[in-house]
């Protein structure tokens, strides 16, 4: 949460790439885009990927994401206390 750069896929000269990577169930908080791939990244899955207060979701596919913060996450903040200005 809060990190400068979030997913990150960097680009190598004759570099392969990923192939058949999971992306799910984060919480991405915080940032610039949520997603930059500069690599190929071939049949990659991505899925339940919460996006909040970032500048965008960059690579990200448009259906595989959602905007709002989660119910359960708003609980746990009530009941833990964890990182309350993180997770505002």
């Amino acid at each position: 949460m809060g990190n400068q750069k979030n997913i990150l896929l960097q680009a190598r000269q004759n570099g392969l790439g990923a192939t058949a990577i999971t992306i799910a169930d984060n919480i991405i908080q915080g940032g610039a885009a949520a997603a930059v791939l500069s690599g190929p990244l071939k049949e990659g899955v991505w899925k339940n990927n919460w996006l909040y207060k970032v500048a965008g979701p960059g690579d990200i596919p448009a259906g595989d994401i959602s905007w709002k913060m989660p119910g359960w996450l708003k609980i746990v903040r009530a009941f833990t206390g964890l990182a309350p200005k993180a997770l505002q």
